[in-house]
């Protein structure tokens, strides 16, 4: 895993997504078998790199992570959540496009500024 993109587990899971500041977190729903979750990697550490302290992109491998994916209700990989002040703000199934990321994150912190 890139040190880039944090792996989440049931321990790290709470303290990671319940922040109340004004970043968002990225939580992309991914296994290992699952080829465009393995084409998203790349891009959500494009992002990271990039967009340093002003975004957290973590990662639940749910075979690993089944009680997460449960709780998260995910049906589908790769599957994206995007929470801000501890709150799911949006939910984006497939894959997803470089330029769609970049805009929604623009508009959460457009709209939290």
């Amino acid at each position: 895993m890139s040190k880039l993109l944090k792996d989440l587990t049931e321990a790290t899971f709470d303290q990671t997504v319940d922040r109340k500041d004004d970043v968002p977190v990225i939580i992309d729903y991914w296994a290992p078998w699952c080829a465009p979750c393995r084409f998203m990697t790349p891009v959500l550490e494009k992002l990271a790199k990039e967009l340093g302290d002003e975004v957290i992109i973590c990662k639940v491998n749910v075979d690993e992570e089944r009680r997460i994916a449960e709780m998260a209700q995910i049906r589908a990989i790769p599957t994206m959540h995007i929470v801000q002040h501890g709150k799911l703000v949006d939910v984006l199934v497939g894959l997803q496009d470089e330029q769609a990321l970049r805009q929604r994150l623009a508009q959460l912190r457009k709209a939290a500024a």
